[in-house]
């Protein structure tokens, strides 16, 4: 229905070629998504082609727990906010959380959209991505962490700010 609500009626050339393979991917749990990548003009439809499989997956998952369940990160802050609105547009009546994280607010701000504390005790930073810092898988110390609540499914972000989350 959200595509519908977009006016979109039928797919650009690039969604009908990656669209049903990453759907495919997808479609069997102990099948990891394998990199695809697409070089096409703008305009052309690859935000779509790409964030369709995401959110697909994302809703067939059984149990969501706490953690981050999709990391969408773009090189500008500009294409961050491209992708975050679709994004946001297509996930509307999915049930899922959708965050942008460029650094255009300022981090304690940014971190009360992206996580809640369990304990105050915590001065370890947020938790979000503090496991890339660690050397551990995100989920592992996501689903065990005892310091915060993950707010939401998607994040969109900048490396610059990805970095800053890391090594906060």
């Amino acid at each position: 229905h959200n595509l519908h609500d977009l006016g979109i009626n039928s797919f650009f050339p690039v969604q009908n070629d990656v669209i049903p393979i990453l759907l495919r991917q997808n479609s069997h749990q102990a099948v990891i998504p394998r990199d695809i990548c697409v070089s096409a003009p703008t305009g052309s439809g690859k935000t779509i082609a790409f964030l369709i499989p995401i959110i697909n997956s994302l809703m067939q998952e059984k149990i969501r727990g706490n953690r981050l369940r999709a990391l969408i990160l773009q090189p500008s802050r500009e294409l961050a906010q491209q992708v975050y609105k679709v994004a946001k547009q297509l996930s509307k009546k999915c049930n899922l959380q959708v965050a942008l994280s460029t650094g255009q607010v300022d981090f304690a701000t940014e971190q009360k959209v992206l996580v809640s504390n369990r304990s105050s005790n915590n001065n370890s930073g947020s938790g979000l991505f503090k496991s890339f810092h660690n050397n551990h898988t995100l989920n592992d110390d996501l689903d065990s962490s005892k310091a915060c609540n993950i707010l939401v499914d998607i994040i969109i972000c900048t490396p610059g700010r990805l970095l800053e989350h890391i090594q906060r």
